[in-house]
């Protein structure tokens, strides 16, 4: 996956949005207490938790640049949320994770961009920190990279119809149209770009998120999306979103109402369309964590359980 949780890299003209924003996460509270002279709000915008519910949580809500990860945490190991967070997050968020001995050599490709055996020297562990993410905004182009690509999506939007707008060809099914969706919502979604709020960038992505919502609604509806190819054979571009239903497709998402259980739930059907079973049933329980009492989430956590 290309796309990241973490807001778009900064411009270095503007010293507001040059700020690191950095979780860390260890079991234990002394643990994180130590770690936090190493990121000087100076410096850098900590946040902490104890457990990869709390990492991932924040990383639905907040824009992270970077996870700093213990070997230990409170509900997993800290290597196996590392993984979580390059299976579900990709490559623009910077991982590191923090162990008392280092491990053998990994083959093949690794969940995180620096190990780090701590304790370490002073300094040592936010520079390199700082230095990953630098990498990172680098590689990504900056902010005015994420602006232009913005305009441009905006730009295009009303000429364009729902299959070119989602990336997917008029044949695609359910699976890939939900998979392209995910991946441009984790993109472009408003609420991870609040500093850009006020800002014309900041309109256009929501206009253009509304369109991308539009599109998934109307092709993964079997009946919408038969009465819109009939509509693009006419040349109209867009379904006539006046008539739509009440009752969306049936998926996990419907297993929740809670906006903030919906984004796990969400996780978990693309990697179940992956056939990454695994991680599915881990964002099916951060769901359950948020929602203890929903017996169909319960049911479905149980069927996967057995399943695997």
């Amino acid at each position: 996956m290309s796309v990241s949780f973490g807001r778009p890299p900064p411009d270095p003209e503007k010293a507001l949005m040059t700020t690191p924003q950095i979780m860390l996460a260890a079991a234990d509270r002394e643990v994180l207490l130590g770690l936090m002279p190493e990121f000087p709000r100076s410096r850098f915008a900590p946040m902490a938790g104890m457990s990869g519910h709390d990492v991932a949580d924040v990383l639905q809500r907040r824009s992270v640049d970077a996870v700093v990860v213990h070997e230990t945490l409170a509900d997993m190991g800290g290597e196996q949320l590392c993984v979580w967070l390059r299976e579900n997050v990709g490559k623009g968020l910077a991982i590191i994770l923090l162990v008392s001995q280092l491990p053998p050599r990994r083959r093949g490709p690794s969940p995180y961009d620096a190990v780090v055996r701590i304790p370490a020297g002073p300094g040592v562990l936010g520079d390199r920190v700082a230095n990953l993410v630098r990498q990172k905004w680098s590689e990504a182009g900056g902010q005015d990279s994420f602006a232009t690509e913005v305009g441009e999506r905006f730009a295009k939007v009303d000429s364009q119809d729902y299959y070119a707008i989602l990336g997917v060809s008029q044949a695609a099914k359910y699976d890939a149209v939900r998979n392209a969706y995910d991946r441009l919502s984790l993109r472009f979604h408003p609420d991870k770009y609040l500093s850009l709020k006020g800002t014309e960038v900041h309109e256009q992505l929501n206009a253009l998120y509304k369109r991308i919502g539009e599109a998934y609604r109307i092709l993964t509806d079997q009946k919408k999306k038969s009465a819109y190819d009939k509509l693009l054979k006419q040349g109209t571009l867009r379904y006539d979103e006046a008539s739509r239903e009440k009752e969306g497709p049936k998926s996990l998402e419907d297993l929740s109402d809670n906006p903030r259980v919906k984004r796990f739930l969400k996780l978990a059907q693309v990697s179940i369309a992956s056939g990454n079973s695994r991680a599915a049933l881990q964002n099916l329980k951060f769901a359950k964590s948020l929602e203890p009492g929903n017996a169909l989430l319960a049911e479905k956590i149980a069927e996967l359980d057995k399943d695997g």
